[in-house]
């Protein structure tokens, strides 16, 4: 071993495929996973990912989370192809495109959206590459955050976060059972795909990455927690 490194922080990075390109950087993809989740991967909060460490391993130089994961090939311009649920090319100049979207609670990448749902989206490019958060005006979250916008079924949603690689959104009500999703960028309109739009209801739950329970609100406002709720379980 030339060289070890550390990768993930707080949570458990799964690692299912590695290269290295010609300038000896390392590839790699898989799944992060919550430390509390079971190794296999078995939890719908596990999240794929690409990265790339420098050549010395002490640094990251991309990290991406998108419906990637599987397999990973370095191209002929020095980039690579990332296979998962979807195909992200890299290229020399990239510009904005659509990875994957899931439930913001956590689970795996989806083609449906509810109404009112809170949704992330996972992309490059596809916001301010200063995180912006949501900005709440007469009352309701914003739909534009610096330029940025999301439309399903051609209804702006509100924003509640921004930045390059994620956005933040709640599916408007207004909108058809099958929904086209489109995200607004200074530099030009990603056409992203159809969802479909169930009636019944698609429930997640936040949870807490340092203790693994439920992160939720008390009927007054406060925070759940074990010392006033003993009954909560562990996800």
């Amino acid at each position: 071993m030339i060289w070890g490194t550390y990768f993930g922080g707080s949570r458990v990075a799964r690692v299912s495929v590695l290269r290295v390109d010609v300038q000896g950087r390392v590839l790699f993809s898989g799944l992060m996973l919550n430390a509390f989740q079971p190794a296999d991967g078995s939890s719908s909060s596990s999240l794929p990912y690409v990265a790339r460490l420098a050549s010395d391993g002490a640094t990251l130089v991309d990290y991406y989370e998108g419906p990637v994961g599987q397999d990973l090939a370095i191209t002929s311009e020095g980039g690579f192809a990332a296979l998962g649920k979807s195909l992200w090319i890299e290229t020399a100049n990239p510009g904005p495109s659509l990875l994957g979207v899931t439930n913001s609670a956590g689970g795996g990448y989806s083609s449906t959206v509810v109404r009112s749902e809170l949704v992330t989206l996972y992309g490059i490019g596809i916001g301010p590459a200063t995180p912006i958060n949501g900005q709440v005006q007469n009352g309701v979250f914003k739909s534009s955050l610096g330029g940025y916008q999301v439309l399903v079924d051609g209804v702006a949603a509100p924003l509640l976060y921004a930045n390059s690689t994620q956005m933040n959104i709640v599916v408007p009500r207004g909108i058809g059972a099958a929904s086209h999703l489109q995200v607004v960028t200074p530099a030009g309109t990603v056409d992203g795909p159809i969802l479909s739009v169930p009636y019944s209801a698609v429930p997640a739950i936040f949870h807490d990455s340092q203790t693994g329970l439920a992160s939720a609100l008390n009927q007054n406002g406060s925070i759940t927690h074990p010392q006033t709720r003993p009954n909560m379980v562990r996800l």
